[in-house]
């Protein structure tokens, strides 16, 4: 696609193909794993029973739990994304992450002149709201995989006063 026609057709997104087939976590995971190049064992991601105010019908839904900083921010999630020349991921998700905070992107090379960005706001907003990546790929170069997302802002999450933020 054309950058232009996207950011004008939300209908896009539909026309690819959706890698990760369990996107309400029903039967598992759908391919989220921690983010934390620490290691410090204080982020963790579990898949957990859905909170009441989830705008999902499925049992279950992922929690990020950050108790001090990791590496980058406050730690993520990883939901894999293998590059390859001039390809187009969107990555959409649904998460509660409270004010102050925010959603990054990172990952490793996907080509030379790759963008990532997100196309919605990346705030915490203290509610579930819709969050939407795009990487495109570059042309030639070293590919790898993306798909991270980190969290920043502040105030910096404790034991005693951990950040939550609920994936659906």
């Amino acid at each position: 696609y054309s950058w232009a026609r996207f950011q004008t057709d939300p209908g896009d997104m539909n026309t690819g193909r959706m890698i990760y087939r369990d996107p309400e976590f029903r039967l598992g995971v759908n391919g989220v794993a921690l983010y934390n190049n620490a290691g410090n064992g204080l982020v963790s991601v579990t898949r957990v029973t859905r909170p009441s105010d989830c705008p999902t019908t499925s049992p279950y839904c992922m929690l990020v739990t950050a108790t001090g900083a990791a590496s980058p921010g406050f730690g993520g999630f990883c939901q894999p994304i293998y590059s390859r020349s001039n390809a187009i991921f969107i990555q959409r998700f649904v998460a509660k992450l409270p004010v102050g905070y925010r959603f990054a992107t990172a990952s490793n090379s996907m080509g030379t002149g790759y963008k990532d960005q997100f196309l919605t706001s990346a705030e915490g907003t203290g509610k579930y709201e819709v969050y939407v990546r795009r990487v495109d790929c570059g042309t030639m170069g070293t590919f790898s995989s993306g798909g991270h997302v980190y969290i920043g802002g502040s105030p910096t999450p404790t034991a005693a006063s951990p950040l939550y933020c609920y994936i659906a």
